[in-house]
């Protein structure tokens, strides 16, 4: 990563300010060090991700006006030493999505985070995965990882313009369909039987896909019985704590010993909480009976094969009352969004429903989720295109001028 300094930065901008100014002459991942004071000046320094051209963006910052502020951006010839006691100050999300810059900062990060996503889409989509491959200790899966990585590093290698996560993922389902992951799944858990002497075993593919976590269930009870059943019981603890206080005496004919003063005052200090009880016990019953979740629950949707344009995907979460609805920047085919508890049951329920020829798979996003090892993971981060001298296996093969190009809709 390059750093450049840009001076002439006015009394009143501090790191936050600066990084959402330079937005403007920067469409790129970048991050703001520090601030530093001179006798003639101020100067921010700034390091840029490795997919920018440091030169470029000098001579954009340069040619750029600031509203009335002019900046001057430098490269140095010596990286000054700079504190490490300062947190560096990156893009916000929000800022960062909606000028559409890509989260990756090298091409590393590109495949790493490319192959999380399909990796991840591939345990969402066929929920039981995760509970085969765990028979297996779990090479299953770090064996469909490996197929997975070594067909983005020849795709990388042999394509252009593949600089996010997002375009790679696009890539990778333009030559290895959805259609096909059940057969990379099948392959390599016969493969997997084979090296322990066991015959190949068939495996159903619905029995995979359907899902098997409901946060909307608690002990097999659905959650808007459960809550009817605790609100009934509350009431009657509540009735019944109110009911014991009122009867408690605060006061005797004799004259009370220490001790008996001590009860009296304890006595009477309860007798005031007395119209608090119901609310009490709700608060009790709600925290430790019911689930420990928000009224919002996150869910990821995948498009298969693509995912709808923006405002089909509205019309069909509005009926679900979805709120923060946003499309992932590292997965072509994936989006989030919250749903309220009370309509998840009926949002749930509409898992596979096809939209102008897309399937939609509602998944939740509290799952748990096989990660590779550490190593692997270095491996990707440390990746630099080098012609491999063998590719991988194509699943299938299809036109790069296929219907994702008619298809697919930008307009998010």
């Amino acid at each position: 990563m390059t750093l450049i300094i840009v001076s002439g930065l006015p009394p009143w901008w501090d790191m936050k300010l600066l990084v959402r100014k330079l937005i403007q002459a920067i469409r790129g991942k970048y991050e703001v060090l520090t601030i530093k004071s001179t006798k003639s000046t101020r100067c921010g320094y700034v390091r840029l991700s490795d997919m920018l051209d440091p030169q470029t963006v000098v001579n954009k910052i340069n040619n750029t006006m600031f509203g009335k502020v002019k900046l001057h951006a430098t490269i140095p010839d010596v990286e000054p030493a700079l504190p490490s006691a300062v947190k560096p100050l990156g893009l916000p999300n929000p800022l960062r999505r909606a000028y559409g810059i890509a989260n990756e900062g090298s091409l590393g990060q590109v495949l790493h985070a490319a192959h999380s996503e399909i990796l991840e889409e591939l345990q969402s989509k066929y929920a039981g995965l995760f509970k085969l491959s765990k028979t297996t200790g779990h090479k299953l899966l770090q064996a469909i990882a490996e197929d997975i990585l070594n067909k983005l590093r020849w795709i990388m290698i042999k394509g252009t313009d593949l600089n996010t996560s997002f375009k790679l993922t696009k890539q990778y389902r333009k030559l290895h369909p959805h259609h096909c992951d059940f057969s990379l799944i099948l392959s390599n858990f016969n493969n997997i039987e084979r090296a322990a002497g066991k015959p190949p075993s068939a495996l159903n593919q619905d029995d995979l896909v359907t899902p098997t976590d409901r946060p909307y269930v608690l002990s097999n009870m659905p959650l808007d019985k459960v809550q009817v059943i605790c609100t009934k019981y509350a009431k009657a603890i509540s009735m019944k704590l109110q009911n014991h206080i009122s009867e408690l005496k605060t006061s005797t004919n004799e004259e009370p010993m220490e001790e008996e003063l001590a009860v009296q005052k304890v006595r009477f200090e309860l007798k005031k909480i007395i119209p608090y009880i119901p609310m009490m016990v709700q608060i009790v019953v709600k925290d430790n009976i019911l689930q420990k979740k928000s009224m919002y629950y996150r869910v990821r949707i995948y498009g298969e094969p693509f995912l709808p344009n923006k405002d089909m995907m509205l019309k069909f979460l509005k009926k679900y009352h979805a709120v923060k609805m946003y499309r992932s920047d590292r997965a072509f085919n994936l989006m989030y969004c919250k749903v309220p508890l009370t309509t998840l049951p009926k949002f749930a329920e509409a898992d596979g429903t096809n939209i102008c020829g897309a399937i939609m798979y509602i998944r939740l996003s509290d799952v748990e989720y096989y990660k590779v090892p550490d190593t692997m993971v270095s491996e990707m981060l440390s990746f630099k295109p080098v012609m491999p001298e063998q590719p991988p296996l194509p699943t299938s093969h299809t036109d790069t001028q296929d219907e994702y190009d008619n298809e697919w809709c930008e307009t998010w």
